[in-house]
C-alpha cells in the first residue's frame, strides 16, 4: 500500500475536464504553471472589480507547516556552469498555449523569449522545441510515444501516462532520475533533502522519480477580510470564532444598516467555510474527499454532515438578517461580488488580497474612511482536515525521455534553474531589462513587464522575456514579493502563518480517472449538480429542512451520484494500490 502523498488539490470534475481535453496531471496552461508571481495589471482608479488580466501566482490555499524552502542550502556540492559546450542540444515537446501563440506567432516557440539565449549561454545547452497544439497535445504525445520517435524531454505532460507515471518508467517511456540526481543535479537534490515532503510528492509508489517539477512557495492568497473602520468605530475586535463573528455582524447591521453584513455568493462561498471541516467549491463541478481523516472511503463533499451543518448555520444567519436572498445573484462571474464590500453592503467577506486592495481605490472614493484588514479564525475549535497544503509541486514540469542519449547532461542543464543564479534568471529575467533593484535590494519589474510599450499584457510579456513557462525552478521569495504591494503581502503572510490544519481528508491530485471513467462521469454530472444548486440554497432560505436536504442527497444518488462516487472510489483505490 502506498503512503498517502500530501498534495495540494482535490479530485474534481473541473480538473477532469482539463484532463479530458488533454491536460493530464499538471495539464494547465503554461501561464498558470509559472512559479514566479506574474505582476498584476495596474488597476483603473474607478474600477469596481479586479482586472481580468490580473494573473494569479501559482499558490495553494493553505500552508504546510515546515515545508517552506526559501533557498537551497549553500553547503552542498555545486556544478560549474556552463556544463555544455554551446553546441549541445536537446529536443523537447511543449504545448502552445494562447499566451505563447499570441506573442510568438504560429511559427515561434519558447526559444523566442529574450532571456532564453542567456539561459543557453549560462548552461552551454540549447533546446530545440517541438510545439504541440493546445487542443490535441495529449493525443499527439501518445502517438509520438507509440511511434518511437521520441524527444529528449517531455514538457508539461506525458499524455495518457500522466495518471500512471510508475508505468512510464517501467515501460521505458521516461527515466528514473533518482540514481542520477545527487551527482548531476546537486541543487535539485539538496532541495529534495531539505524538504522530504516535496520529494515524496515527486516520488512514484515504487520509489522511482521521473517528474522534475517547480517548487512553489507556501502562500495563502485567499482569505477573510473585515471592515476595520467599522470595528474601530464600534470598539470591537476582529472575530475569532462563530460566536464573536455573529456578534460583530449584528453590530454592523444595527449601526450601518448594511443589507448583507456577511458576504455570501451564489456558490455559497463565505468566510464561514473555515469553521467547518469540509471544502466545497460551488456547483460547477463535484469535488470529492475522504469521509474521515485517512479513512480511504471517498465521499462527495456536498453530501457530508459538515456541509449540511454549514448550510444550517447559513440559514441561522439568514433568519437573523445577516445575509439576504440577494446571494442568489452574487458572484465574481456576474461582476457584482466586489461591489458588495466596496459600496458598504457587506462588512465581512472572502477574497484574494490583491483584489480587495485594488478595489480599495474605488471604495475610498465613496467613503474616505473605508479600511479593510485580513483576519483569522482561531482553529483550536475548528480543526481542518480539508486544508490544502501550499508549497510543493508546481505545474511546470519536465520528464527526461528514455531515448535521451545523455541524461546526465540533461539533468545538469535542469539543475541550473534550482541554483540561486538560475532561479533568478528563469523567473525574473535580467536586471536592468526585466527588473530593477533599489538600494535596499528590493526588486521591481520594469515597464517591459508591467506596462509593456507594445501593448502586451503582463502575462503575455513574461512569455516575451522569461523562461519559467517551461523550465522548472525553485520559486524565490523576492520574485514573488515584487508582484504585490506591501499590504497584499502582509495579508498573504497573515493567512499563511495561521494554523489551517492538515490534508488527511483530501484526495491527491495524481489520483486521476481513465478516459472512459471521465466520459461516464460527465454524462452523469450536470443533472446532479443542478439538483444540489437549487436545493442547497433552499436550506439557507428556510424552504427545505435538514431531512429534506438528505432526501435530495438520496435523489442525487439515484440520478447518478452513487455511480460517480463509485468511479472516484475505484480511481482512489487504484492510486493507493499502484
Amino acid at each position: 500500500m502506498k503512503r498517502k502523498r500530501i498534495v495540494t488539490a482535490l479530485l474534481s470534475v473541473s480538473l477532469l475536464l482539463g484532463l479530458l481535453a488533454g491536460c493530464g496531471n499538471g495539464g494547465t496552461t503554461a501561464s498558470e504553471s509559472n512559479t514566479s508571481a506574474t505582476p498584476a495589471q495596474k488597476p483603473a482608479a474607478a474600477s469596481t472589480a479586479a482586472a481580468p488580466e490580473q494573473a494569479e501566482a501559482e499558490v495553494a490555499s493553505t500552508p504546510e507547516e515546515g515545508s517552506a524552502v526559501e533557498a537551497a542550502e549553500p553547503d552542498h556540492p555545486t556544478l560549474a556552469y556552463p556544463v555544455g559546450d554551446g553546441e549541445d542540444t536537446f529536443t523537447m515537446l511543449q504545448v502552445y498555449n494562447p499566451n505563447a501563440s499570441a506573442v510568438y506567432g504560429n511559427e515561434g516557440d519558447y526559444s523566442s523569449a529574450q532571456t532564453y539565449q542567456t539561459l543557453a549561454e549560462k548552461t552551454g545547452v540549447n533546446i530545440q522545441f517541438k510545439m504541440l497544439a493546445e487542443a490535441s497535445f495529449s493525443t499527439q504525445i501518445d502517438l509520438i510515444i507509440a511511434s518511437g520517435d521520441t524527444p529528449d524531454f517531455y514538457g508539461r505532460s506525458l499524455g495518457s501516462y500522466d495518471s500512471k507515471l510508475q508505468a512510464a518508467v517501467e515501460e521505458e517511456v521516461v527515466i528514473d532520475i533518482l540514481p542520477l540526481v545527487e551527482e548531476n543535479a546537486p541543487d535539485l537534490y539538496a532541495l529534495m533533502e531539505k524538504d522530504p515532503d516535496w520529494k515524496t510528492k515527486l516520488t512514484n509508489s515504487d520509489g522511482t522519480i521521473c517528474k522534475i517539477a517547480s517548487y512553489t512557495l507556501p502562500k495563502t492568497t485567499d482569505g477573510p477580510f473585515i471592515r476595520k473602520d467599522w470595528l474601530d468605530h464600534l470598539g470591537l475586535e476582529a472575530p475569532t470564532d462563530l460566536d464573536s463573528l455573529t456578534n460583530v455582524l449584528e453590530a454592523f447591521k444595527s449601526e450601518y444598516g448594511c443589507s448583507m453584513p456577511l458576504l455570501l455568493d451564489s456558490d455559497l462561498g463565505s468566510v464561514l467555510d473555515q469553521c467547518f471541516n469540509m471544502q466545497s467549491m460551488g456547483f460547477n463541478f463535484f469535488n470529492f474527499q475522504l469521509d474521515a481523516p485517512n479513512s480511504g472511503k471517498v465521499i462527495c463533499s456536498l453530501v457530508t454532515d459538515e456541509y449540511i451543518r454549514y448550510l444550517l448555520t447559513l440559514h441561522d444567519y439568514f433568519e437573523k438578517g445577516l445575509i439576504t436572498s440577494d446571494f442568489l445573484n452574487i458572484s465574481k462571474n456576474a461582476g457584482n461580488l466586489e461591489a458588495c464590500y466596496i459600496d458598504g453592503n457587506s462588512g465581512v467577506w472572502k477574497d484574494d488580497a490583491k483584489y480587495t486592495y485594488n478595489n480599495a481605490i474605488s471604495a475610498r472614493e465613496a467613503n474616505p474612511e473605508w479600511d479593510a484588514v485580513p483576519f483569522n479564525f482561531d482553529k483550536t475549535d475548528y480543526h481542518m482536515s480539508q486544508a490544502s497544503n501550499a508549497g510543493g509541486v508546481g505545474l511546470t514540469q519536465l520528464y527526461i525521455s528514455a531515448s535521451c542519449e545523455n541524461p546526465e547532461l540533461a539533468l545538469q542543464f535542469v539543475n541550473y534553474a534550482y541554483t540561486d543564479e538560475g532561479a533568478l534568471l528563469v523567473q525574473a529575467g535580467e536586471e536592468g531589462l526585466t527588473y530593477t533593484k533599489d538600494a535596499s535590494g528590493k526588486m521591481a519589474y520594469t515597464d517591459l513587464i508591467v506596462n509593456n510599450p507594445d501593448g502586451w499584457t503582463s502575462s503575455q510579456a513574461t512569455y516575451l522575456y522569461l523562461t519559467d513557462a517551461w523550465m522548472p525552478t525553485r520559486q524565490l521569495e523576492e520574485v514573488f514579493e515584487m508582484a504585490y504591494t506591501d499590504e497584499v503581502l502582509a495579508a498573504y503572510d497573515s493567512w499563511t502563518n495561521a494554523n489551517l490544519g492538515d490534508d488527511s481528508m483530501t484526495i491527491p491530485l495524481d489520483c486521476t480517472l481513465t478516459a472512459d471513467e471521465m466520459t461516464e462521469v460527465f454524462t452523469l454530472t450536470a443533472d446532479c449538480l443542478s439538483l444540489f444548486s437549487q436545493n442547497a440554497a433552499k436550506v439557507i432560505l428556510g424552504d427545505l429542512d435538514e431531512d429534506g436536504y438528505r432526501a435530495v442527497i438520496d435523489d442525487a444518488m439515484g440520478m447518478g451520484l452513487e455511480r460517480i462516487t463509485e468511479i472516484y472510489q475505484t480511481a482512489y483505490d487504484r492510486y493507493m494500490e499502484a
